[in-house]
C-alpha cells in the first residue's frame, strides 16, 4: 500500500487530520530495527514478495497492536476503505 496515497485518501474523503495521520504513520515506524515478516506468494503466471501485513490487508484482516480509540478507529476506517 503507498502511504502517500492513503494519505491523501484519509484526509480528503474521511476528513482526518493530517496531524493524526502522520502521528499515526510516525508510532508504525519507531522501531526501524523490528523486522516485518515477508511471504512469497504464488499465483498463475506471477510470483510476488510483499509483506505479511499487506498480504492480510488484501482480505482485509487488520491487525492492531494499540488499544483501539477514536484516532485508532478512523485510520482502521479509512484502511477498509481505501
Amino acid at each position: 500500500m503507498d502511504r502517500n496515497e492513503f494519505r491523501k485518501y484519509a484526509i480528503k474523503h474521511h476528513g482526518i487530520s493530517s496531524l493524526t495521520v502522520d502521528s499515526y504513520t510516525s508510532s508504525l515506524f519507531k522501531n526501524p530495527n523490528a523486522l516485518t515478516p515477508y511471504i512469497i506468494e504464488e499465483r498463475p503466471l506471477n510470483v510476488a514478495s510483499m509483506d505479511v501485513f499487506s498480504r492480510l490487508m488484501m482480505d482485509r484482516i487488520i491487525f492492531l497492536g494499540e488499544p483501539i480509540n477514536d484516532y485508532v478507529a478512523n485510520i482502521v476506517t479509512a484502511q477498509l476503505l481505501f
